[in-house]
């Protein structure tokens, strides 16, 4: 079976590493997955481009114009019919809107499409509109995969077709935490944060500087976990994004900068969590994040908002703790209790790492796309 996964990709985040895992996952099952990376003309190879190469992975690049670009999907059409591609797999709004708005006549082949999350804008903006195109062509496409079963509470999600809609939670390689040394940082960067999380205990987080994942909320309980709590802690975040400078104002007003570190992107970014006492996801909207599913791999204990689908992954006191979204005095409540009952963190990580072992792999996301690939194709 030949599938030709689509991606306009910004970097190396969620989608990408569940997209990689999957497509890896396939290629051991024997399936015969492309990665058809979209990209602007006249750019250089994308991340996600580079990372699959070095695994062993095929990549076609097209090559087209920013926005809508129909002439464009067109090649990518024609591409697949000429190489006998059975299907295609699409992961994002640009690829969604213009397989989904094309007569299925035209494009010839079965489109299944994966909604990793939407990040619930709300106000107008380009994210915004992109957003509601999106959920209209996805009316048009074969099939529907939800990342998890919270993302059914979505009002968007409740007015696609139901009989297109299924449920194929992340999976992610379970290989062991493979240390700091290849995290492909900068020496001087390395020898900074080594330096950082020696001084004391560390919270962290990693993913897109940007607003929904609420970091400026995790600032504010680190304020308050040092102020009102006298805990010596320091907040690490790992990743990039717009609200870079903003959360670095933030920290530096509350008198954080000697104890707040912001690493920037960093490639194999779990490998980290070896430096790290708690690990802490304040988003206020997610579908499934795969860091969140690193992290229970790693044996690290974890705080996180009962947000999207994260409370049907994790139970609170069982595998994590959770608490409100917007909430800093629920996230120091909570990392504070896991700092200071050690039992309590060994008993949630051991159940965590059962969990994602046994129910979060890639491969048995793979063999269910497999099983749905087949279901589609007869």
């Amino acid at each position: 079976m030949k599938i030709l996964h689509l991606i306009d990709s910004g970097g190396l985040y969620g989608a990408e590493v569940m997209l990689l895992s999957l497509v890896s996952a396939q290629v051991k099952m024997g399936l015969v997955p492309v990665i058809g990376s979209i990209r602007k003309k006249g750019i250089g190879d994308k991340p996600i481009e580079i990372e699959a190469r070095k695994l062993g992975l095929d990549v076609q690049v097209f090559e087209m114009h920013t926005g809508p670009n129909f002439f464009g999907i067109w090649e990518i059409v024609k591409f697949a019919r000429q190489n006998n591609f059975d299907l295609f797999h699409s992961h994002g709004y640009k690829t969604n809107i213009m397989l989904g708005l094309m007569p299925s006549f035209m494009r010839g082949l079965p489109v299944i499409t994966t909604l990793h999350g939407w990040t619930s804008a709300g106000t107008w903006s380009k994210m915004r509109i992109n957003e509601e195109l999106d959920a209209f062509s996805l009316c048009f496409v074969d099939r529907i995969v939800l990342v998890n079963q919270g993302m059914l509470d979505n009002k968007k999600v409740r007015k696609l077709p139901e009989e297109k809609i299924c449920v194929i939670n992340n999976g992610i390689e379970i290989d062991g935490n493979p240390g700091i040394e290849h995290c492909y940082l900068e020496e001087s960067l390395k020898t900074d944060l080594k330096a950082f999380c020696s001084q004391g205990r560390v919270i962290a987080s990693i993913g897109r500087l940007s607003h929904e994942k609420g970091f400026n909320y995790l600032v504010e309980a680190e304020r308050i976990l040092r102020d009102e709590k006298n805990e010596d802690v320091r907040l690490l975040l790992i990743g990039e994004g717009r609200q870079r400078s903003n959360l670095e104002q933030q920290a530096k007003e509350c008198g954080l900068s000697e104890y707040f570190f912001i690493t920037g992107y960093v490639k194999n970014a779990r490998a980290l969590l070896e430096m790290v006492d708690c690990y802490v996801i304040s988003s206020l909207t997610e579908g499934l994040p795969i860091t969140l599913l690193e992290v229970m791999a790693s044996g690290t204990p974890i705080v996180v908002t009962e947000v999207g689908g994260i409370p049907h992954v994790v139970e609170h006191g069982q595998d994590a703790l959770l608490v409100p979204e917007k909430n800093p005095k629920a996230i120091v409540d909570a990392v504070y209790e896991l700092l200071h009952k050690p039992e309590l963190a060994a008993r949630l990580t051991t159940k965590a790492e059962q969990k994602v072992k046994s129910r979060f792999t890639s491969t048995i996301m793979a063999e269910k796309y497999s099983s749905l690939y087949s279901e589609m194709l007869q």
